[in-house]
């Protein structure tokens, strides 16, 4: 008995060097080997045996629909379109990387798409190194800036033809509204397009035949404050009947009195829109937020 345990001793040293060699080789933890020197036979046993049944329990099928099914996926993830996602990039960083010819070939593109969409957006290429490009955004806003004065005449001689018809006047409206928003309207321009919006808003009061939109009210009154007239637009404020108010009244007509350094009726407009049934956006909750935070 005696003489057997040296011997396992021994034959364990060996098969635990040779162990050693093998996981050296394989890039394995190789200094498992020391385990099974401390226990012969039975490091052995500890080691592999749960790694021999790990692998007879493998070499059966597993039930892959239990798996793929254990957790339910609450919503799927779709793919993107990598080509096209990768296509839509801003036209500013377009016309920085692309050539003069793709630049031309991208604004004309833009262009014969809907050219009173999109000529804003290719606004940013008026200053490129490219004349050619500058030349076509220039012709671009010359051309949208005639097709939209044109419209203006065209509303407004209807409307002089048949001034009693609330449908022509309210397209001359539109017209002269959608004029100035275009941004190609020089100041002065765009200024005595903005006295002739509020004169004809105020001559629909007097009469009281029309009835004026949220958005009607709106541009007059923003109009009005561009304009530098406070105190027509103050006067003008009190006649919007409180169902017409907007978030974006209150907001033009805080800016105003802000303008005007006037605490006092800046916090009283403040409290008139906390006090109001509109439903304010994000932005909105923020302003009010802030400014009633400094207050006192």
């Amino acid at each position: 008995m005696e003489s057997i345990i040296p011997i396992i001793t021994l034959v364990n040293f060996i098969i635990s060097i040779i162990i050693a060699v093998v996981m050296h080789i394989k890039k394995r933890k190789a200094w498992i080997f020391l385990f099974f020197i401390m226990l012969p036979v039975l490091g052995e046993i500890i080691y592999f045996l749960p790694q021999l049944l790990l692998c007879i329990a493998k070499s059966g099928n597993y039930d892959r629909e239990s798996l793929v099914k254990r957790l339910e996926v609450e919503q799927e993830h779709v793919m993107p379109e990598l080509k096209k996602e990768l296509n839509v990039i801003p036209i500013s960083d377009a016309m920085a990387v692309s050539s003069n010819v793709e630049k031309r070939t991208l604004l004309l593109d833009q262009l014969k798409k809907n050219i009173f969409t999109n000529y804003k957006t290719i606004l940013i290429a008026g200053t490129d190194s490219d004349s050619e490009s500058v030349h076509y955004v220039a012709a671009a806003k010359m051309e949208v800036y005639r097709r939209r004065q044109n419209l203006v005449s065209v509303a407004k001689r209807a409307w002089e033809m048949n001034v009693d018809d609330p449908e022509k006047r309210k397209d001359y409206l539109q017209q002269m509204e959608a004029h100035i928003a275009s941004g190609l309207l020089a100041e002065k321009e765009a200024a005595i397009y903005k006295k002739e919006y509020c004169e004809q808003i105020f001559e629909i009061q007097r009469q009281g035949k029309m009835t004026l939109s949220n958005e009607a009210y709106s541009s007059c009154l923003g109009y009005l404050v561009d304009l530098g007239q406070y105190e027509k637009a103050e006067t003008f404020w009190k006649t919007i009947p409180p169902v017409n108010k907007t978030e974006k009244m209150y907001d033009t007509m805080l800016k105003m009195y802000f303008r005007r350094v006037d605490r006092t009726m800046f916090y009283q407009c403040l409290d008139e829109l906390c006090a109001s049934q509109i439903s304010l956006s994000a932005e909105g909750l923020n302003m009010l937020r802030y400014w009633q935070e400094r207050r006192f």
